[in-house]
C-alpha cells in the first residue's frame, strides 16, 4: 500500500501592498515542492486580497533569472523611494515559441501615488499586464512601500537560496491523481 505524497510549498514570505483602489492586498513569496518537469518555474508570487484566505489569489510564476532581476529591480525602487527620485525601473517580458520578446507583463517606477489611502506619496508602483488581467478588467496595479520593496527584494533573493538546496518532487504518472482516503465497507 502506498501512502499519499504530501508536498508543501515553501512559503517565504510576504508583504502588504496597496491595489489602485485603495484596497489592501499582500504579496507573498513561495518556493513550489511539485512540478512536472525538472526546468519548471518554482518561485511563484502570489497576490492576495485576504491574509487568512490565501487559496485566492493571483500567482505569478518565475524562473531564478527574472526572480533575480526583480529582485534587482525591486531593490533599486526602494532606493528610489527613500531618494525621491520618480523613474523608471525596469520591466519582465516572456519570450513567445519563436524567443522574440514580448511586451512586459511586469513594470517597476518610483512615481507619485495619487490613490488613496497614500495620496501625494512616492512609492513602487508594479504594473502586471497579461491575458488575465486584460481579461478580468483588472488595472494590474499595486504599489509597495520602499520598506515592502526591500522586503520583497530580500524574499526572492532567498527564494532562489532556498530553491536550490530543496529539490522538487517530480510528478510521476500517475500522479498527481485521486487518493482513496477511506472506502466503506458493506455488510
Amino acid at each position: 500500500m502506498n501512502p499519499p505524497c504530501v508536498i508543501s510549498n515553501l512559503q517565504i514570505g510576504s508583504v502588504e501592498a496597496t491595489a489602485s483602489t485603495g484596497g489592501k492586498r499582500w504579496v507573498e513569496v513561495e518556493v513550489e515542492g511539485a512540478v512536472y518537469e525538472i526546468d519548471d518555474p518554482r518561485l511563484m508570487l502570489n497576490i492576495f486580497q485576504n491574509q487568512c484566505q490565501t487559496g485566492c489569489s493571483s500567482t505569478w510564476w518565475l524562473d531564478d533569472n527574472e526572480a533575480s532581476l526583480l529582485a534587482e529591480f525591486l531593490s533599486d525602487a526602494a532606493k528610489g523611494v527613500e531618494q525621491q527620485q520618480l523613474e523608471h525601473i525596469g520591466s519582465l517580458a516572456g519570450k513567445d515559441s519563436s524567443g522574440i520578446e514580448t511586451n512586459p507583463w511586469l513594470t517597476i517606477t518610483v512615481q507619485q501615488n495619487n490613490s488613496r489611502p497614500n495620496a501625494n506619496s512616492v512609492g513602487v508602483h508594479l504594473h502586471f499586464d497579461d491575458e488575465l488581467i486584460q481579461e478580468t478588467e483588472n488595472d494590474g496595479i499595486l504599489w509597495l512601500s520602499g520598506d515592502s520593496a526591500r522586503h520583497l527584494s530580500r524574499f526572492l533573493s532567498e527564494a532562489i537560496e532556498r530553491k536550490a538546496t530543496h529539490p522538487p518532487h517530480i510528478y510521476v504518472p500517475p500522479q498527481p491523481g485521486n487518493v482513496v482516503i477511506a472506502s466503506a465497507i458493506a455488510n
